[in-house]
C-alpha cells in the first residue's frame, strides 16, 4: 500500500453520529454507512446503545476493503 495512506477510524461528531474517516493519497475519505462498501449497514440508524458498537462492525470492513487494491483504486 502507498506510504501516504493513513488506515481508517473511528470519529465520532458533536451530534453523536459516527463515521470512518481515512486519508488516501492526500485526500480524506468519509465512511458514514457502507453502501460504497457494498454492505448493509448504516452505524447512525441504530438506537442509543447499538450505535456505539455498530461503526466498529464498518470500520473492520472498511480495513478489509481498504486492504484489498480494487477498492483502493475505485477511490482513486
Amino acid at each position: 500500500m502507498e506510504s501516504n495512506f493513513h488506515y481508517p477510524k473511528i470519529t465520532l461528531t458533536k451530534e453523536n453520529k459516527n463515521y470512518i474517516t481515512f486519508y488516501l493519497k492526500g485526500k480524506r475519505y468519509r465512511l458514514y454507512n457502507g453502501s460504497s462498501l457494498g454492505i448493509n449497514i448504516y452505524p447512525n440508524s441504530f438506537s442509543e446503545p447499538d450505535r456505539y458498537n455498530a461503526p466498529i462492525y464498518l470500520h473492520l470492513k472498511s480495513l478489509k476493503a481498504c486492504k484489498r487494491e480494487t477498492y483502493l483504486q475505485k477511490l482513486v
